[in-house]
């Protein structure tokens, strides 16, 4: 007969505290492993991998959950001998195996019965389901050799939850999206399942009025630098290559969220790029914006294990107008609060339009006004709209970025007195009754990373006007209309629609939830944590 089948692995029973780690040698000690690891993660679970024609099995360490029984073994870092097949001494990487917990479970012959071999585990009492999160990355390198005889040695991995280094600057200090999304990705990162260890750090300055009281509750280190010199500092060591990494507090990888990383010497980082108007669209930066990011951004990501985009369309800019390694580059969509932005009023809708000075029907845009928003075409349409003697106002939501200047200028124009309404910048808690409460929403932008205000619209069930440019329309879908960004009369006859067809807004008001339901930061926060688990994967390989 030949070598019986090796049919993956299946789980070891549970054994007693008392009998860890002695059943396997008939009730004596283990012997410890030479360079065993001691402290955080140690005493988690581990993997097996092997190679050949036969299982193999491997001793635990003193202290873990799950033991091997005892008959029949033989030597405690061994199975049956296998014999030898075509690959049995072919090198092999961890991360080229199937994950035990993608396998089925399956028993393989030793000798005359059945014996179990071990797979990745929690610790006792704890679910068994896939890998924890440091599942990924083998503790000191993964070593594959064959040996004199045949057998394929093994390697262990201890299975550990990654500290992660997170930069949480722009949720501290900034209200717009980049704050938004640090805010909900680091609040949905900490209720996972497997939630990795968080350590955050930020740059010095004044406390944002929207930063959340949990987040500044954080423990963090501040660095002595603000913003700009933060970012003068990083583009520095990134132009020198002299390290950074004893600034920021200790951990297995670095992800900075606002494209500003400074070089980390050996640590592996991953990097999110919002998006690359920096160079599709230039005009659409200051001078002082454009001279640190199109430098900073292209050796970041040079640097960085792997690269963060929120979109297909963003991916497709960074790698058509860079060099950025295509294989390093992922997509993880922003999300939105389902508990916040529903279409069901609230308690305090009422008193929140009240206290903004919003009365009647009315049309809203949320965003900051600056050049890539494309206010001037927004307000030449709505203009257009009022002259049709629709009793619509124009609720502006946000504060000054700059080149507000040319806005300014038409809000100030004859035919929009008394149609347009500017709210200045609008706390998060506000959001959702201005959503719910507006006729219509219009966001005209020339080019999004994104695009988060048209999501948090459609799910608040509000008819959505948007742009058919960048990433709008992969977030908008069937749900919204979507328009040149140019096209004047187009954006006029699509606000016109949205506000007289009621057909047709019943049908956005629908659609909108809907679509919105598959952008959550849950699912935001999960495919962080792959990205987490992969850029430490890679770099052990």
């Amino acid at each position: 007969m030949g070598a019986p089948r090796d049919r993956g692995p299946v789980r070891a029973p549970r054994l007693q505290p008392s009998l860890r780690g002695r059943r396997a040698h008939g009730g004596r000690p283990l012997p410890a492993r030479r360079g065993a690891r001691s402290g955080r993660g140690a005493g988690r679970g581990f993997l097996l991998l092997r190679r050949g024609r036969g299982p193999l099995l491997a001793a635990p360490q003193s202290g873990l959950d799950r033991d091997l029984p005892a008959r029949g073994l033989g030597p405690p870092w061994l199975g049956r001998q296998p014999r030898e097949g075509p690959r049995a001494h072919q090198l092999a990487h961890p991360a080229r195996l199937r994950p035990p917990h993608a396998q089925a479970q399956a028993r393989a012959r030793s000798g005359r019965r059945d014996r179990p071999v071990v797979r990745a585990h929690a610790p006792q009492g704890g679910a068994a389901g896939a890998p924890r999160l440091g599942a990924g990355r083998p503790e000191g390198g993964a070593r594959f050799a064959a040996g004199a005889s045949g057998r394929a040695l093994l390697a262990v991995r201890a299975v550990s939850v990654p500290r992660v280094v997170i930069d949480i600057s722009a949720g501290v200090h900034e209200g717009a999206g980049n704050a938004r999304y640090v805010r909900e990705l680091v609040q949905a990162l900490r209720v996972l399942p497997d939630a990795p260890e968080l350590a955050p750090y930020s740059t010095a300055g004044p406390i944002h009025a929207d930063a959340p009281e949990w987040l500044l509750q954080l423990p963090r280190r501040e660095l002595t630098w603000r913003d700009r010199a933060w970012r003068g500092l990083s583009l520095a060591s990134q132009l020198s290559g002299v390290s950074l990494r004893s600034l920021l507090p200790e951990g297995d990888l670095v992800h900075a969220t606002n494209s500003i990383l400074p070089h980390t010497g050996k640590t592996p980082t991953v990097l999110t790029v919002q998006d690359v108007t920096f160079l599709s669209h230039p005009e659409l930066h200051s001078r002082l914006s454009r001279f640190h990011l199109r430098r900073m951004v292209p050796r970041a990501c040079g640097r960085a294990r792997l690269v963060v985009v929120p979109s297909r369309a963003t991916a497709e800019e960074l790698k058509r107008r860079s060099s950025v390694d295509e294989a390093k580059i992922r997509v993880v969509p922003d999300g939105y609060d389902e508990a916040r932005f529903t279409p069901y009023a609230g308690p305090d809708d009422a008193a929140v339009l009240e206290r903004h000075g919003v009365d009647g029907p009315y049309v809203l845009f949320v965003g900051t006004i600056e050049p890539r928003k494309n206010l001037v075409r927004m307000l030449e349409a709505f203009a257009r709209v009022r002259r049709e003697g629709l009793p619509h106002r124009l609720a502006l939501a946000g504060g000054l970025g700059w080149g507000y200047e040319p806005v300014m200028e038409r809000l100030a124009s004859p035919d929009l007195d008394g149609g347009v309404v500017r709210l200045g910048r609008v706390a998060d808690a506000d959001l959702p009754a201005l959503y719910r409460g507006a006729a219509a929403f219009v966001y005209p932008s020339l080019f999004e990373g994104f695009g988060l205000p048209v999501l948090e619209a459609m799910a608040c069930g509000v008819p959505v006007v948007t742009s058919n440019a960048s990433s709008l329309p992969e977030v908008a879908g069937e749900a919204a209309l979507t328009v040149p960004p140019h096209d004047v009369p187009a954006l006029a006859a699509a606000v016109r629609a949205a506000l007289t067809d009621e057909g047709l807004a019943l049908r956005l008001r629908a659609a909108g939830p809907i679509r919105a339901a598959g952008f959550t930061w849950s699912g935001t926060a999960r495919g962080m944590a792959e990205v987490y688990r992969e850029a430490l994967a890679v770099g052990a390989g």
